[in-house]
This record gives structure tokens, sequence and C-alpha cells, in this order.
């Protein structure tokens, strides 16, 4: 997710719309309908959220792999 709020996976842009932001959550419907959220604490994003699975995964930052 860039500061335009274009989701991004894996380096591939999804064609996901905004629709809802709160303080710490974006929340996004899949062209298929499904919600995708953004979950974020204080510093950077930490949960994704898909509806189509019913799954949320943890995010790591790119620094914490090396």
């Amino acid at each position: 997710m860039g500061p335009d709020l274009k989701l991004t996976i894996d380096g591939n842009d999804s064609s996901a719309k905004v629709s809802a932001v709160k303080k710490y959550q974006v929340s996004y419907v899949d062209r298929y309908g499904y919600k995708l959220e953004i979950r974020a604490n204080e510093a950077r994003p930490v949960k994704f959220y898909d509806e189509s699975d019913n799954n949320t995964y943890d995010l790591n930052s790119s620094l914490e792999n090396r």
C-alpha cells in the first residue's frame, strides 16, 4: 500500500478499490466483491484480512527478514 492507498500485493497492482479509511485500518473491495483490510499499529501495517478465505495474515517488515 502506497501513500495513494493503491493496494499492491507481491509487487503486483491490485484492482481493489478503497471502501473505508479509519485511523489504523484501510478497507478495500476487490473485483469479486470481497473485503480486504490492512490493519496497522502506530508504526506500520501489521495484519492483512482477506474475506474470500476468511483469514487474517501477519505482515512482517522487510527489515525483519534480514
